[in-house]
């Protein structure tokens, strides 16, 4: 997906050109699909982790109840904060495409720079989400191992 991302905006550099309704809707339509995928893996962690803490705290004895719901919360949060953080990036490059092309004009320098970076923001989280998801299914599959031998 951020290929083809990475493909419009080029092409769009490159003619230099006012962005037109089908433009933006074709960007705008290929950051919409990457946010959904960035948002549908964090939505997946986010359960998993919950169901991990879960089964960790069932066989738990030394936390108290105050401390398991606490870490569900902070855990709840952290995938929450991200979600809208990625939201967020959609939203703005959505605002950026709307308003060039409502004023029939090209995408600023300054706005270029806004897009890239977000653009490679969720690119980012994505490369992040899919390695850490590797990472952390190991550790808590360790963990369990661990949990149960004692």
């Amino acid at each position: 997906m951020e290929k083809n991302v990475t493909t419009s905006l080029n092409q769009l550099a490159w003619s230099g050109a006012e962005v037109t309704e089908e433009m933006a809707d074709d960007i705008v339509g290929n950051f919409e699909q990457m946010k959904n995928d960035v948002i549908n893996e964090l939505e997946q962690q986010k359960e998993e982790a919950l169901e991990s803490l879960e089964e960790m705290f069932a066989n738990s004895t030394s936390m108290t109840e105050e401390e398991k719901e606490e870490m569900i919360r902070l855990t709840s949060e952290k995938y929450d904060e991200q979600i809208k953080e990625t939201e967020k990036g959609h939203e703005r490059i959505t605002e950026i495409f709307e308003e060039a092309k409502e004023n029939n004009r090209e995408i600023t320098e300054e706005e270029w720079e806004e897009i890239i970076k977000i653009k490679e923001d969720m690119k980012e989280d994505s490369i992040r989400l899919l390695s850490e998801t590797q990472e952390e299914s190991e550790t808590i599959l360790e963990n369990l191992k661990i949990m149960q031998e004692h």
